[in-house]
């Protein structure tokens, strides 16, 4: 099922329509300029082969819609209603996807819920589908592999004994090219286990008058540093 789900997600199409052609297609979990973040390993668009897959999982399409032993195909997609806290909007892109997996005969329920109950429910796996942003800098990769693939986070996402020990690997590395070792083993297990389905590399806009002078893109938006920041008059 997570391989036809990957296999049926257009990208290109996805980020050029929910972001005005700014965002880039994803091909990995964390954007490339992440340290450690990965070597690329780009999933086409193929619905066809989406559909196959679910034919040979036995999920038969009738009428449209894919159901087996004469239960349909239904997956529960939770997104906040009132996305807070820097997050994005996802109802576009909920209502995107839902209509991509309705082409391969999946039927995609969406469920907005309220903030506190969008994480109450994600934290306890209460969700067949669900989208999420990584931390960011300066957190990624470390704070989020550590938050979210491990079997000590709460509410992980993904976890197994194998990423448990790749992971701890990666953290403790004394030298670069172990560390990027086990951190590209890490994405390996999570891209064979179609864990994740990257959608797109999200940009930060910062509009900036043309009298000002010495503003720099900061690396996060909580440390927004003014210092050498000059108005021409």
């Amino acid at each position: 099922m997570r391989e036809a789900v990957r296999l049926a997600i257009d990208r290109e199409t996805l980020t050029k329509v929910l972001y005005s052609g700014l965002a880039e297609p994803a091909t990995t979990l964390f954007a490339p300029g992440v340290p450690n973040a990965g070597t690329a390993k780009p999933t086409a668009f193929d619905p066809t082969a989406a559909a196959r897959v679910l034919d040979e999982a036995g999920w038969r399409e009738q009428g449209g819609k894919r159901s087996k032993d004469g239960k349909p195909l239904q997956m529960r997609l939770l997104i906040s209603s009132s996305p807070a806290n820097g997050q994005q909007d996802g109802r576009l892109s909920a209502e995107a996807l839902a209509d991509s997996l309705g082409k391969v005969g999946v039927d995609v329920k969406i469920k907005p819920v309220d903030d506190a109950t969008y994480f109450e429910e994600r934290t306890a796996g209460k969700y067949d589908l669900a989208f999420f942003e990584t931390y960011g800098a300066p957190y990624d990769p470390s704070g989020f592999v550590m938050g979210f693939l491990t079997s000590e986070a709460e509410g992980g996402l993904w976890t197994t004994p194998q990423l448990d020990k790749l992971i701890d690997k990666a953290l403790h590395a004394q030298e670069d090219g172990a560390r990027q070792q086990a951190y590209q083993a890490t994405y390996d297990v999570l891209d064979k286990d179609a864990a994740f389905v990257p959608i797109a590399y999200r940009p930060r806009f910062f509009a900036v008058r043309s009298n000002v002078r010495g503003f720099k893109v900061p690396v996060t938006e909580y440390e927004l540093d003014l210092a050498g920041v000059t108005l021409q008059r």
